[in-house]
């Protein structure tokens, strides 16, 4: 039975690899108090992202959620359709997008950075002004490139190709 579910996982990664890789970008306001929900979050993230071929990183504050995430576009949708409909929060704006390849391992399948480690890494101002901005598209990508750097500082074992850190 072991053996079965090696083959099973191994012929879903080899599948995964082939597929073009896409991100979903997410933005959404908090309903119940992030650290109160933060383990439960990551408890589902780890369970379902890599099985899904996915990783993501996921930055929150005093108002909302910005989260990334990448895989293939198949494990995207339904990891996408399970967070767009979680009632632990409300999504102001999300998006689709081909990613420029994978960036994330999902041997991580989440990081999770809080504002206070944004400002320790000097880019608190930035994140925060995405995070208060009106919902938009074209901010939503650049809040998601600014969650990206700071998974990838936190947790450098995560990041494949990512922004480095100059």
């Amino acid at each position: 039975m072991l053996d079965e579910l090696l083959i099973r996982r191994n012929s879903f990664i080899m599948k995964s690899v082939d597929q073009e890789i896409s991100m979903l970008m997410i933005r959404s306001c908090w309903h119940d108090p992030p650290a109160a929900v933060m383990f439960d979050v990551l408890r589902s993230a780890e369970r379902r992202n890599a099985g899904l071929g996915c990783a993501g990183a996921l930055y929150w504050d005093a108002h909302s959620y910005i989260q990334l995430l990448e895989g293939p576009r198949d494990g995207l949708g339904a990891l996408g359709a399970a967070i767009l409909s979680d009632r632990r929060h409300t999504p102001l704006c999300w998006a689709y997008r081909p990613a420029p390849g994978r960036r994330l391992s999902p041997d991580l399948p989440l990081g999770v950075i809080d504002a206070t480690e944004a400002a320790a890494m000097g880019l608190g101002r930035e994140i925060r002004q995405a995070s208060e901005a009106p919902a938009d598209d074209r901010l939503l990508a650049a809040a998601a490139e600014l969650v990206l750097e700071l998974a990838c500082r936190k947790y450098p074992a995560m990041a494949l190709g990512a922004p480095s850190s100059n």
